[in-house]
């Protein structure tokens, strides 16, 4: 194995990999300290060091301390890992005012350094200290109705103190300030020390009622409603709204002093207090997120800082976690997620699409895969089945084709307790190989040697996807989730994966349209002024532009606009929505049909396309007749126009008046083929396969890896397109040799599993 060669004092200057002989592969020599950020901006991760592969080891009381060298040894040495993540949680290790229980921390360190293991120190705050609640009762976090929640236990807090106090309190930052700051100057005095993990999974909602019991009302979930949090929340509304009858008029309320207002407290209800409201969430969360970098910082200027989220957006829920994940990224060193495929049982396409999104809000920064799932997943009595190595080998090279220049898996042992106890680990409480293990060092025997080839890799995509997180809060506002949202986005990544494309996902403020060739703008109700005008410059530069039904139905503050598309695009467009008609499992109601319906197949809502090939696309939430002005008809649902396109300087736009994403989601082919007719010739996949095999090509100027995944149920044989400049591939597991026949790769991949061919 070749442990990383990273600073424990120097972010942007590391010693080259130096050649050790077998003995010494435990006692690498490690680089020296790095230097300080400043502000903003982001530390250059060191070109020399080696491919960051670790895995979750430390809660408190979870391992006993004499089984730490023992266990790391094994890890080291045996199952090829060059970094462990330690958690120590707050409430745990800061027992009584201004004292610290780091006795098991410096002996974890001690062996360590010893071992030559880096260190990623989680930030753990959400187990705040009793101590604190008991002196400062006012801080605790309160929920929408009022409740203020009581520290507790939970699953993987089984140390208590779980969702901890209120950042808005000054007592509660100042403690958690001082614990900080106190575990910086414990970490940066061992030379093990890699980097802080600051915030596991950032969120403002209560984990117990979103995950566990999700069937408990909207308001049980929502933090914080706490009078200090109040008077944040309204002091930034008098800097936005210079008067009170400003707030008034676009609320459409009725207060008679700022000291009566309120934010939202559930669903279902109207639409500019809820943008308002999560807007400001999505400030604090972020504000927070740099309370902690810059409090470590403080005291250990140069470690790197991560921070991962549980969901990627736009394919997640977005508006109850109250998070901006491209501005969270941007106050960190690393972005990263949390990958549960087998958890969430997602397809291939789905679990691609959040690391493909987390790439996305990184943003040019490295990304890893903070939280890669170990072992069998559980809670309680309820377990399901084993992770199988094919899983652990698949989940990987997903991982690899996404440009992720890390993993670390969840966890090394089974928890010991709580809820997820005898769940997730590599290998069970006593220690012992298993199958996972063996597939976890096979997998960085393989990719160890090859890195200073990899580590350059970063997919290119020429097409993106357009998310604006008002949207979502709008969807929220109105219904109390985003599934037409959720499922829209879902269906076009999984149209490109299917077609064999890349995706970005990207924010209206992004500032290089003009790198994509196609832009997709799944559910976008809100049309911002400045957010069209974009558009429309990206269009007349060449772009091909496609939108779905409802664009810019509403204004900033959610008011429907007069005409939809709203902000005069729908005369620079050349169409104007009608009245959209519901669609519920690709069929019209009897009340929404012209006549009556002579059979059951008479209900069902397909847009008959003409342009630009002939296809019937089955309807998504809506079927939306457009009046044409300018534009040209292209789709017709019974006697209404359902489509159009428009040419507008180099560029075209398309409109289709359904959830077209959302379609595809569920199901419809007509829709993926839709979009393969507006990519081609425009936007053209680097490999590709004519079956249900789906390749994705690793190029750098030094080193060509395909990798073939197979989301089928049974093994599949099938012939994958190549550049024409391959003529050999080498099976990486098998050693096997192939010869490449008029630039195609016969490939055999056994079921739910992967193949990997390094080409020549």
């Amino acid at each position: 194995m070749s442990p990383l060669n990273i600073s424990a004092l120097s972010r942007r200057q590391f010693l080259r990999q130096t050649s050790l002989t077998i003995a010494l592969a435990c006692g690498l020599e490690r680089s020296a300290p790095t230097t300080a950020l400043a502000g903003k901006e982001s530390a250059a991760l060191s070109k020399e060091r080696d491919f960051v592969y670790g895995t979750w080891f430390y809660s408190p009381m979870d391992i006993r301390p004499e089984r730490f060298r023992p266990l790391l040894t094994d890890l080291v040495r045996r199952d090829q890992l060059n970094l462990i993540r330690v958690f120590p949680t707050w409430d745990y290790c800061n027992p009584a005012r201004d004292q610290y229980r780091f006795d098991d921390l410096e002996l974890l360190f001690t062996v360590c350094d010893e071992l030559n293991i880096h260190v990623l120190m989680s930030v753990m705050l959400e187990s705040a200290p009793y101590w604190l609640e008991e002196a400062n009762p006012e801080t605790r976090l309160v929920d929408a109705d009022g409740h203020a929640v009581h520290l507790q236990g939970l699953g993987f807090h089984f140390t208590g103190g779980y969702p901890g106090l209120c950042f808005d309190n000054e007592p509660v930052r100042d403690a958690a300030k001082a614990f900080m700051q106190a575990l910086a100057r414990l970490s940066m005095k061992h030379r093990s020390t890699f980097a802080y993990s600051i915030w596991n999974e950032p969120a403002y909602v209560d984990l117990n009622s979103q995950e566990l019991h999700s069937e408990l009302p909207i308001p049980k979930k929502l933090f914080c409603y706490c009078e200090r949090s109040l008077a944040e929340f309204r002091a930034r509304l008098q800097r936005k709204y210079p008067t009170l009858d400003e707030l008034n008029n676009t609320w459409i309320r009725g207060y008679s002093a700022w000291s009566t207002v309120e934010p939202p407290r559930d669903a279902l209800g109207t639409s500019a207090d809820w943008l308002d409201w999560r807007r400001f969430i999505e400030d604090r969360t972020t504000d927070h997120l740099r309370f902690r970098v810059e409090t470590i910082r403080s005291i250990d200027a140069g470690r790197i800082i991560e921070t991962h989220a549980a969901y990627a957006p736009a394919v997640g829920p977005t508006t109850i976690r109250g998070i901006n994940q491209w501005r969270l990224a941007q106050e960190v060193d690393v972005y990263g997620c949390s990958f549960y495929r087998d958890f969430y049982n997602w397809t291939l396409d789905r679990a691609a699409a959040q690391l493909d999104i987390t790439r996305s809000c990184a943003n040019g920064k490295e990304f890893w895969i903070s939280e890669m799932q170990g072992g069998a997943v559980g809670a309680g009595y309820y377990r399901g089945p084993p992770l199988r190595p094919r899983q652990i080998r698949t989940q990987n090279w997903l991982a690899m084709t996404a440009g992720a220049k890390g993993i670390v898996y969840y966890s090394y042992l089974d928890e010991a307790t709580g809820a997820e106890a005898s769940h997730f680990g590599l290998v069970d409480r006593s220690g012992a190989s298993s199958e996972r293990i063996e597939e976890v060092a096979k997998f960085h025997r393989l990719v160890q040697p090859r890195w200073q080839s990899l580590k350059d890799y970063q997919p290119r995509p020429l097409a993106a996807l357009l998310l604006d997180q008002d949207n979502a809060v709008l969807t929220f506002s109105a219904f109390g989730k985003e599934d037409p949202s959720i499922e829209s986005f879902a269906g076009y990544y999984k149209a490109f994966w299917q077609l064999d494309l890349r995706l970005d996902c990207i924010q209206p403020e992004s500032t290089d349209l003009g790198k994509y060739k196609i832009l997709i703008v799944p559910w976008h109700l809100i049309g911002k002024v400045a957010t069209c005008k974009k558009l429309i410059s990206y269009v007349e530069q060449g772009g091909i532009l496609l939108l779905e039904t409802g664009f810019a139905k509403y204004d900033a503050d959610g008011v429907l606009n007069d005409t939809v598309p709203g902000n005069g695009m729908d005369k620079y467009f050349g169409y104007r929505e009608g009245e959209s008609l519901r669609v519920i499992d690709g069929r019209l109601p009897l009340e929404s049909l012209d006549q009556e319906p002579g059979g059951d197949q008479d209900y069902e809502a397909f847009l008959e396309f003409s342009q630009p090939e002939r296809f019937r696309v089955k309807a998504n939430t809506y079927v939306t007749p457009v009046v044409i002005s300018s534009a040209t008809a292209i789709a017709t649902c019974r006697q209404w126009i359902v489509a159009a396109m428009q040419s507008v300087g180099r560029g075209r736009i398309y409109y289709v008046g359904t959830n077209l994403g959302g379609s595809v989601f569920n199901g419809d082919a007509g829709g993926i083929e839709l979009i393969r007719a507006l990519a081609a010739g425009v936007v053209n996949p680097e490999v590709t396969g004519a079956g249900q095999l789906r390749p994705r090509l690793i190029k750098t100027p030094k080193l060509s890896l395909l990798v073939v995944f197979n989301d089928a149920d049974r093994g599949l044989t099938e012939r994958i397109k190549l550049p024409n400049r391959y003529k050999r591939a080498i099976d990486l597991y098998s050693d096997v040799r192939h010869s490449i026949d008029i630039d195609t790769l016969e490939v055999t991949v056994p079921f739910k599993d992967v193949g990997v061919f390094e080409l020549s």
